[in-house]
């Protein structure tokens, strides 16, 4: 007997990717750490993924790096738009090689400065390995900052203790 859902709860595996910006391997690494909840309804299907624990691991990556949630209010039917789940916009991440480039310094330095909260930035899971997805916006935002003279500037985004 098939187990029995309600599919608006759930949502597809490529569908979880578009939102994440990972490909299959990685949303599964995801489900296998525990960070997004994966179900199995069929063998050989397409795998469906919890709508709600994507949305809990968006926030979560939000509230341990200090990024505010400036995401528009809910509307019925009570669900964020696509593009506005991960702590600020895939169209809006650049990469730390990108990064350190506009930013004309290295990449201690550039953890440093997310360190700091003069850049903003998040890793999908903590660890030297895993990439970091940085704002252009907030880069862009340091350099304007450090070309006016403006030491420090507000320190808007605290990274939170592990």
């Amino acid at each position: 007997m098939q187990p029995i859902f309600a599919e608006k709860e759930y949502i597809d595996t490529p569908r979880c990717c578009r939102i994440l910006g990972v490909n299959e391997t990685v949303a599964r690494r995801l489900a296998e750490s525990g960070l997004i909840d994966l179900i199995e309804h069929r063998p050989r299907s397409r795998k469906k993924i919890r709508y709600q624990s994507v949305v809990e691991f968006c926030d979560r990556l939000r509230k341990d790096y200090g990024i505010p949630d400036t995401r528009p209010p809910l509307v019925p039917p009570y669900r964020h738009r696509d593009a506005d789940m991960l702590p600020f916009p895939l169209a809006d991440t650049i990469g730390s090689v990108e990064a350190t480039t506009l930013n004309g310094c290295g990449f201690y330095t550039l953890t440093r400065l997310i360190d700091e909260g003069q850049i903003v930035a998040y890793q999908l899971v903590r660890g030297a390995s895993s990439p970091w997805r940085i704002s252009r916006e907030s880069v862009k935002l340091h350099m304007d900052r450090v070309l006016r003279g403006v030491t420090g500037g507000p320190r808007a985004y605290v990274m939170l203790p592990e």
